[in-house]
């Protein structure tokens, strides 16, 4: 009579296997998922820096008149003008950014004006240390 059933080493060689298999994948998944949140993060400050943007079109007179002087507004004068959510969520820490302590900097460069989000919020969603440019 035979016996229906896997030996000893036939159930070490598939676990092995999948050991070898887990060992692959998951680094791959967890680098991915990481590089989706710092992606998502970006897209965040993209939308904060286009909001700020949007505010000093509309208040012309509230911007930086001599070239190099800047103006700084905060994510509170946003949310409260309407321009973004009071809550807005940073993907790789899983927190809210702060309304009082997320400063962006208008500076007057001749005729145009660039918009620079602080390097303290910046650095919290780069955890490889690779900074995104900003305009």
């Amino acid at each position: 009579m035979k016996n229906k059933g896997f030996t000893l080493a036939e159930l070490l060689g598939v676990m092995v296997i999948l050991s070898l298999i887990s060992i692959i994948t998951v680094p791959a998944v967890t680098e991915s998922l990481n590089a989706y949140k710092t992606k998502l993060c970006n897209s965040q400050i993209d939308e904060i820096l286009s909001a700020a943007k949007t505010w000093g079109t509309e208040n012309v007179l509230s911007l930086p008149d001599a070239d190099g002087e800047s103006k700084s507004i905060d994510l509170k004068t946003l949310a409260e003008y309407g321009y973004i959510d009071a809550k807005i969520n940073n993907p790789v820490t899983n927190e809210n950014f702060d309304l009082d302590t997320t400063i962006i900097t208008i500076t007057k460069k001749g005729k145009r004006y660039t918009y620079a989000m602080d390097d303290n919020t910046i650095n919290t969603c780069y955890s490889n240390g690779v900074k995104k440019s900003q305009s």
